[in-house]
């Protein structure tokens, strides 16, 4: 398939069609091949291996590739190549029939010499191209009835010339041509290097923004799936108004460029275009920026976030746990690589007063059962202990569902001032880190923990 540079977006289609007959290959001359551009050029050698005298055997150009045109092919057919010519053009009363033939050499083996084409015209919107072979017209025909032609065709949305030496067929197509999404392989945009024009294709900046907000969303599928859980069970909102969880603070009933997810966490995008920041209003609270871990107090005020293009705001609001994810491309991989915990305190714990608290939940199934089969487990803090329950739809539940995707591998505990003396579990000692610049401890749990079973983990701080 050749695309044309022409602005009514032409496309001409040379068609090989096997069957018998082979010759010897005439060499290009290199004054022929010097006047095929470097971006019009067709791949006359798409499998690999390729090189010059492979190339030259099939009667095709081979120019090294430019620097200055990369992806461009080194083996290329010549402007004359040798293929089909048009030997007899008739018109119908819904297209044209044309006979086909050639009698030059092909690099193909067991050419058919002569093919026969019938363009129809079926509906507005449907032209049929029917290639066969005049002694076995029925060879290729599809073994399914087609649609049916209209009747009463009058004219179709779209227009088909011939072009008779080399055989090929133009199809026409009515289109509006903006210059923000041009051809990235058009020659105004070689000549002065403009930047592409696909809009499909993200810059570097762009494509790192949006895998970081991509990555975002994958840790915290195991808390949405959930919220979905409760807004199935009993109607409540996914994504909610601020006014929803603050109902007596006035001004977030004016509030349209934030929005809350769960109870939990508070999103504040940037919706003003060249912005690198963003000033949001943050209820009464406590509040943890997700980005980097700075605790916020706040009594009910609008704040500045530092907002780049690869960073959306994200506040964790205190006294929440969050069921986290990894990050692989797909789903079904990230649900088989265990989850973790985020453990928001509602309060900074500074090892005096075990006043702090939390709680969350996890709705967890495997995704297909019908009648489900799922884990519903809650989280509980209080008094230094993280409590672990867990309920199931059926006695048969774990027989059920992997338990590999229910491993609990790390708790990360957000909020205690200093470093605790222990951490335990159900009476064993667990290994863990103190980051004190961002006030978290990271526990790493023993293999096989898991939110299918109930469990207590406790810390404690130098008396």
């Amino acid at each position: 398939m050749i695309i044309s540079e022409a602005p009514s977006l032409c496309i001409l289609f040379i068609f090989w069609l096997l069957g018998d007959g082979v010759y010897a290959i005439e060499r290009v001359s290199p004054d022929v091949c010097g006047l095929v551009r470097a971006i019009n050029r067709l791949d006359c050698f798409p499998e690999e291996g390729s090189n010059k005298q492979k190339c030259e055997e099939r009667g095709c150009c081979w120019v090294p590739q430019d620097s200055s045109e990369p992806g461009m092919p080194w083996c290329f057919f010549p402007p004359e190549y040798a293929t089909y010519r048009t030997k007899e053009l008739n018109r119908t009363d819904r297209g044209f029939s044309a006979l086909l033939w050639r009698n030059q050499s092909s690099y193909v083996a067991n050419e058919f010499k002569q093919v026969r084409l019938d363009a129809i015209a079926e509906t507005k919107t449907r032209l049929r191209l029917r290639f066969t072979i005049p002694s076995d017209p029925n060879r290729w025909e599809p073994p399914i009835p087609l649609g049916e032609p209209e009747k009463n065709l009058i004219k179709g949305d779209y227009n088909v010339d011939v072009q008779q030496s080399p055989f090929g067929i133009r199809r026409n197509v009515c289109s509006m041509e903006y210059n923000w999404v041009r051809s990235i392989r058009s020659p105004e945009s070689q000549r002065d290097r403009s930047r592409p024009q696909d809009p499909a294709t993200w810059s570097t900046n762009a494509t790192a923004a949006i895998r970081a907000a991509l990555r975002t969303r994958y840790h915290l599928l195991p808390y949405i799936y959930s919220l979905f859980f409760r807004a199935h069970l009993n109607g409540t909102t996914v994504a909610r108004a601020l006014a929803f969880e603050f109902p007596d603070e006035l001004v977030t009933y004016k509030i349209k460029t934030q929005f809350m997810l769960g109870s939990c966490l508070l999103v504040n995008p940037v919706l003003d275009e060249g912005r690198t920041y963003v000033e949001a209003y943050v209820p009464t609270g406590e509040w943890v920026d997700l980005s980097n871990g700075a605790r916020i107090v706040s009594v009910g005020q609008a704040k500045n976030f530092e907002a780049p293009l690869h960073v959306i705001p994200v506040l964790v609001r205190g006294g929440c746990i969050l069921p986290l994810q990894s990050t692989p491309n797909i789903t079904s991989v990230s649900r088989k690589d265990g989850l973790s915990l985020l453990v928001v305190l509602s309060t900074v714990d500074d090892g005096d007063e075990a006043d702090s608290q939390a709680s969350g939940e996890l709705f967890w199934d495997d995704g297909v059962s019908e009648p489900l089969s799922f884990i519903h487990t809650q989280f509980e803090v209080k008094n230094r202990v993280l409590t672990l329950r867990s309920s199931m739809s059926h006695p048969d539940t774990l027989k059920k569902i992997n338990l590999r995707e229910t491993m609990l591998k790390r708790i990360l505990l957000v909020g205690l001032l200093q470093s605790p003396e222990s951490v335990t579990m159900d009476h064993e000692e667990l290994e863990f880190r103190f980051l004190k610049s961002l006030q978290v401890v990271v526990i790493d749990l023993p293999e096989g923990t898991t939110v299918a079973r109930d469990a207590q983990i406790r810390w404690s701080f130098y008396p």
